[in-house]
């Protein structure tokens, strides 16, 4: 009976550790899609770009960027931002239409997630760049993991004498 104790306790702390182990995968895997996710939607957008403002803080303290897009025919003006609730947002403005409506990208954002605009330059990058560093967190109190990533993306549609200042300033800011 003393044997079959041992064993026992033995083979649920061992159930107790695997158990634990898929829970830490599973949030890492869960922080890493959100990431995932947050790329390939900034990859299509922000690589046909004409133009990308300096970001800048929003009066809840968190971050925000403006893009303009040239190549479909009809200027579209996008917005990005970050909230105080941990999403990342986007919406866009075709023409002189009124601004759609607010869609997440990513969700579970913690600090630090940031915008940061690279100009174009004669002796260096011949585009603009935007620098998106995204950190998403997952899982729950017992098993919280976090996945931070940082992405440069270039706009193929700009150049040195691309005047970011006013891309897409008739935008509400956030």
């Amino acid at each position: 009976m003393t044997v079959m104790s041992i064993v026992m306790t033995l083979f649920t702390a061992g159930m107790v550790q695997l158990f634990s182990a898929q829970n830490h995968s599973d949030a890492l895997t869960g922080a890493s899609q959100q990431v995932h996710v947050a790329f390939v939607r900034l990859d299509r957008e922000l690589r046909y770009s004409s133009g990308i403002s300096a970001p800048g803080t929003a009066t809840s303290g968190n971050g925000y960027v403006e893009y303009e897009i040239t190549n479909t025919g009809v200027p579209v003006c996008g917005q990005l931002r970050i909230t105080p609730t941990g999403k990342l947002q986007t919406r866009k403005k075709v023409d002189t239409a009124a601004a759609g409506g607010w869609s997440t990208i990513a969700s579970q954002l913690v600090d630090p997630s940031t915008f940061n605009r690279i100009p174009a330059t004669l002796g260096g990058n011949a585009y603009q760049q935007l620098v998106v560093s995204l950190t998403a967190q997952a899982g729950g109190a017992a098993q919280t993991e976090a996945e931070t990533a940082s992405f440069t993306f270039t706009a193929l549609n700009t150049s040195v004498s691309t005047a970011s200042d006013t891309v897409c300033n008739s935008l509400d800011r956030p």
